[in-house]
């Protein structure tokens, strides 16, 4: 193996510039840049191949790597700025952001501090292209994969070093074993589309990324016979490719690769390129602060998005990014990595995070240690529910517009508000009627119903409980179908008839979904009668944006209808295809006319509270309709439902 240059790289800075400044592009208009989501992929491989440098550098200056010294820089670069962007990101949600969220912002949050929000995101299913459901934390599960990752591999790398000592190996071993392990990894990722190991979040779906920068390092003295500049070239174009005509590749293993390859290309590259615009001072400084801007980025772009124009919120959250990135640069991330704060004694900081990883887990064991795991996720999800209602009391957007639902139901008509599952199951009844029962469950989408559903003077009985759009796949919400399931078969003795309500945010829709949909609706208990909700109309601004920058926002319903139409045509096709599935169309009561409006202002009715959520008002306008609909469908009068 040739000497390795362990200097520092001033290009490399460059590209975290350029990586860091295409994920904020991508968060600021996914329709536009929708291929920057990307950067976070040339974030990984800049990341294996400078940690690996640094590791490199400490066995030979020491003879060994410090395990210790090692994670202490880790905990040095990334907890300060990590918990400065966390706690006032928390304290802004709760006082104005969209409630609807919380059980997921408070788990993400605190999940990140220990490096594992990725596995949260995984089994939550948040949608990363889905701007409307951000949580403005989404971004750590990058963070996740990266601390999992450095958890292992210096330990591997250690134990590698060691072999090749002792055994007096070829050094070269090393980086072809990683390169191994990443081709492994990678046919792994490409072969598993739709489970859990080849999902977007999943640690090993991403490690290869992280591993290739790893074995660039030991690769990076050695000289290739193509010219630079032509491998600049390459480099170049590709990266413009991925971004300019990122709609005609729609793969993300080969848009992955693509990008992992030409981040390594432009690491080992040191041509005109790299000295005339990577190396240009202001994009090395940006560089260095890409920690902060990545982290600070998404949660102002989540705040933002809520109130501002679609003008101002271009303008002002890359300055307010900006801004905040420089400050947290200057005043918390520099400071921290420099000093020696925690360096002069490790043995008494890592005892420190011992007594209180022992203390957190001794109150958990105190509070919990009677209950089953399952039992235990019920408490937090409770827990974090009644947080919710409290917060609804200060929370600027509920406080002022009252737009969302209080789930508290009047005491006389509350039976019981029951934990099941890990989720909080919400069971509005009156005692004198157990003919009709109706089970509402789905995403965001089902809980904008709950007013159609509470306001109705036909529907005694009704469940609440939320459950994501997987519920049709075996995997990975298995769980969420045992649930729904075991609450028919619990009250099925109850009641006369029993209405299973799905109602979702529904994306691109496939065979693969109609597939699943099919297998679930199977697995039902027959005499269930099954409604699917078809989607609502969706605008491209909420109304506070519309009222921020004086527009008029509607919709074309014939190009709104033609938006739905695939998932519309499989819910129908569901529904021919089973006796027991009925499809409610409201689409045409909200949106009567050709154009479709947020505001009817005949009616002095505001329909949605954002892009595609109803309003309180908006949903108890649907009561009606949806009354005479049940009747209609299954020849029910009022006495009866």
């Amino acid at each position: 193996m040739d000497p390795i240059n362990l200097s520092y790289k001033p290009h490399i800075d460059g590209l975290r510039t350029v990586a860091v400044v295409l994920v904020i592009l991508f968060h600021l208009n996914s329709n536009i840049f929708s291929g920057g989501y990307l950067g976070v992929d040339m974030f990984f491989v800049i990341s294996g191949f400078v940690i690996t440098q640094s590791l490199h550098k400490d066995y030979l200056e020491n003879g060994r790597i410090s395990l210790t010294q090692f994670y202490i820089r880790r905990f040095k670069r990334i907890y300060p700025v990590l918990i400065a962007v966390i706690i006032p990101t928390l304290i802004f949600y709760f006082l104005f952001g969209n409630l609807e969220q919380t059980n997921r912002v408070i788990k993400s949050s605190l999940l990140a501090l220990v490096g594992l929000s990725n596995l949260y995101f995984t089994n939550a299913t948040d949608e990363y292209f889905l701007p409307d459901v951000w949580n403005p934390f989404l971004h750590t599960w990058s963070l996740g994969v990266e601390e999992q990752f450095y958890f292992i591999y210096p330990i591997l790398l250690i134990i590698g070093l060691w072999v090749v000592r002792k055994f007096k190996f070829n050094p070269n071993i090393i980086p072809v074993a990683i390169l191994a392990v990443c081709l492994f990894l990678y046919i792994t990722f490409c072969l598993n589309k739709g489970s859990l190991i080849g999902g977007f979040y999943f640690p090993t779906a991403r490690f290869w990324e992280l591993g290739v920068g790893c074995a660039l390092f030991y690769f990076s003295s050695t000289s290739l016979d193509i010219p630079t500049r032509t491998l600049c070239i390459i480099s170049t174009a590709t990266f413009f490719y991925l971004q300019a005509f990122h709609s005609t590749i729609d793969n993300l293993h080969i848009e992955t690769l693509l990008t992992v390859l030409a981040t390594a290309i432009a690491i080992h590259t040191k041509g005109d390129f790299a000295k005339n615009f990577l190396q240009h001072k202001t994009i090395v400084y940006l560089g260095k602060t890409s920690y902060s801007l990545y982290l600070w980025h998404l949660p102002i772009a989540y705040l933002f998005g809520l109130y501002l124009s679609e003008i101002k919120y271009l303008i002002f959250t890359p300055l307010a990014t900006f801004g905040c990135a420089l400050l947290s640069y200057n005043l918390i991330e520099k400071p921290f990595r420099q000093s020696n704060i925690l360096n002069n004694n490790p043995i008494k900081f890592f005892s420190t995070l011992i007594v209180i990883f022992l203390g957190v887990s001794a109150l958990f064991f105190t509070k919990f240690h009677t209950l089953s795991a399952l039992q235990i996720k019920q408490e937090i999800n409770y827990s974090i529910f009644m947080f919710d209602n409290k917060l609804k009391n200060i929370n600027f957007s509920q406080f002022t517009n009252k737009l969302t639902y209080e789930y508290t139901l009047k005491p006389d008509e509350l039976c019981e508000i029951s934990k099941k599952m890990g989720v909080v199951i919400f069971f509005k009844c009156k005692p004198d009627s157990n003919t009709n029962v109706f089970l509402l469950t789905g995403d965001s989408h089902a809980e904008h119903l709950l007013p159609t559903l509470d306001n109705s003077s036909t529907i005694k009985n009704f469940f609440y409980y939320r459950t994501p759009i997987c519920i049709y796949s075996s995997n990975p919400c298995l769980a969420f179908q045992d649930l729904s399931k075991n609450l028919i078969e619990d009250i099925k003795g109850k009641y006369e008839n029993i209405f299973f309500i799905l109602s979702f945010r529904y994306g691109h829709a496939d065979e693969t979904f109609e597939a699943n949909a099919t297998k679930f609706i199977q697995s039902m208990n027959k005499k269930v009668k099954i409604i699917l909700n078809a989607p609502t109309p969706a605008f491209d601004k909420g109304p506070k944006k519309c009222n921020a920058d004086g527009s008029d926002c509607t919709i074309n319903r014939e190009k709104e209808l033609q938006r739905r139409s695939e998932i519309f045509r499989i819910l129908k096709r569901l529904e021919n295809q089973f006796d027991n599935v009925y499809v409610y169309d409201s689409f045409y009561q909200i949106c009567p006319d050709k154009i479709c409006t947020l505001y009817d202002t005949k009616k002095d009715l505001l329909f949605f509270r954002d892009t595609d959520h109803l309003t309180i008002e908006g949903a108890k306008f649907l009561t009606p309709h949806f009354d005479n609909w049940l009747r209609q469908s299954f020849n029910l009068s009022d006495s009866t439902l």
